[in-house]
């Protein structure tokens, strides 16, 4: 989860009145044989494959676990299996610098290994991945994740400050000052891209790495959001993608705004990327929500979203959500994750991926508590049902609108200049779709081992219009 999700709301308050053993993950087996997902590219707004057809991706980030000791390590096949099982086609894969660079200058193999691992469990369950460098709080050294120690500026307080709620952290001083130096030291912002370098060598090789998220809900310090975004915020930016790129060539670099107050729907400063495809990575979080539990239906998420739609726009680059979530204990919470998917929906937004798949929260040994994971142990979040939804995998045409009645069963997808000799492919959930009725002007058929539908349409048609009706 991310660092200032519901900071704005905080500061308006504010104003007005089982740990697991450490250590690098075990060696593991080198693959023999890798397993190919189509190469995505960006094309304008979205992404496509190599035959031109537009890719939707929907997920979950994997996962706040991952955040602390042993990292990467409790990590198996079977959790990808779950998250295809449920129909994602991408998840957002949580690295820590902490991990890659324990030390000045040296890498953990093992734990890159591991890595390239789960890339390729995650590839055999046909899962895009989108490879993040995260932090929260700056790193372990505050009750956090992500920098390791020795980049961080930690001798100004003793004992560490550790305030509640644990985002309060962010404006603690050594908090303050470690960002502040990352921001600013040249020789610090050379170990953060040599980090990446090491990430970037191993992820070329899996077609499924769908792009490098380069960091994690970025915090001013003590610089203004504004002119953080456009100043050093860019700067550092356009130096890890050149150094992924050096190593990457056709990489796609995804971009996130600072988190406060862009994540709230304030449009960010940040300056366009040059020398690269680029895609903006925004997250949304409910502020009412996330802090108090009460949802008042989704005019917010309403304005949030689309602004983050023009910006992305205005960039002429995909918009892929990087973040949203629900609290399991909100008494409205199906309500509010219908809304915000299907908000998402209405946007055509190229991707997204929930906060988040934990399978086990008892492990958590953060400050922050995750209070959102879609699992706990074998107990399912009670909104899941609204997430797993149907929608448009791959588009031989132009997408115009797509949308999903939760309540009736009913889907639709318009798609304007349909590709006569492609085939459009739209996953249907079983748990929403146990048998359906299709209206389409093309031919239809429907696989039950990918719960996938398969259309074509004839040449001449300008505009083909699909409807799905769950059958009670």
């Amino acid at each position: 989860m991310g660092g200032w999700r519901a900071l704005g709301f905080a500061l308006v308050l504010v104003a007005s009145c089982g740990e697991e053993e450490a250590g690098s993950p075990a060696p593991i087996s080198p693959v023999a044989t890798l397993v190919e997902l189509p190469k995505l590219k960006v094309v304008g707004s979205q992404f496509r494959d190599p035959s031109g057809r537009v890719v939707f991706l929907r997920g979950v980030n994997f996962s706040h676990r991952t955040k602390s000791k042993p990292y990467a390590a409790w990590q198996k096949p079977e959790h990808f299996e779950q998250i295809r099982d449920w129909g994602h086609n991408c998840i957002r894969y949580l690295l820590m610098w902490d991990a890659i660079e324990p030390e000045p200058g040296q890498f953990d193999e093992a734990y890159l290994d591991a890595v390239e691992q789960h890339l390729q469990w995650a590839a055999a369950n046909g899962i895009y991945v989108l490879l993040d460098m995260h932090q929260d709080v700056y790193g372990p050294a505050f009750g956090g994740d992500g920098a390791p120690p020795w980049a961080s500026v930690d001798n100004l307080v003793s004992p560490n400050l550790a305030l509640k709620p644990w985002f309060l952290n962010y404006f603690t001083p050594e908090v303050i000052a470690s960002f502040d130096k990352l921001w600013t030291d040249a020789e610090l912002q050379s170990h953060f891209v040599l980090a990446w370098r090491e990430v970037a060598k191993r992820a070329k090789n899996h077609s499924n790495v769908v792009g490098y998220d380069l960091f994690n809900e970025p915090f001013p310090g003590s610089r203004w959001p504004w002119t953080f975004e456009s100043g050093e915020l860019s700067s550092l930016y356009a130096k890890v993608a050149a150094g992924i790129l050096e190593e990457h060539a056709d990489a796609i670099v995804f971009l996130e705004p600072s988190a406060f107050p862009t994540n709230q729907g304030i449009p960010t400063s940040l300056k366009p990327l040059a020398g690269s495809p680029w895609v903006y990575a925004p997250h949304f979080y409910d502020p009412l929500l996330l802090t108090t539990g009460s949802y008042f239906g989704k005019a917010y998420t309403d304005w949030a979203l689309g602004i983050m739609k023009a910006q992305a726009a205005s960039f002429a680059v995909p918009l892929f959500l990087g973040e949203f979530g629900v609290p399991r204990t909100a008494p409205q919470a199906l309500e509010a994750m219908r809304d915000q998917c299907d908000t998402l929906d209405a946007t055509l937004a190229a991707g997204w991926t929930y906060w988040d798949y934990n399978p086990d929260l008892n492990t958590n040994n953060l400050i922050e508590v995750d209070d959102q994971s879609l699992l706990d142990g074998d107990q399912e979040h009670p909104a899941l049902s609204a997430l797993i939804r149907p929608y448009p995998r791959a588009v031989a045409g132009d997408p115009i609108s797509l949308s999903f009645d939760l309540a009736k069963g009913v889907f639709r997808l318009l798609v304007k200049n349909p590709l006569p000799g492609q085939e459009t492919v739209v996953y249907l959930p079983p748990l929403h779709f146990p048998s359906f009725t299709v209206e389409f002007p093309g031919e239809w058929a429907f696989d039950p081992d990918t719960s996938a539908l398969h259309l074509s349409v004839p040449s001449g048609l300008t505009e083909a219009n699909l409807l799905v009706r769950r059958v009670p």
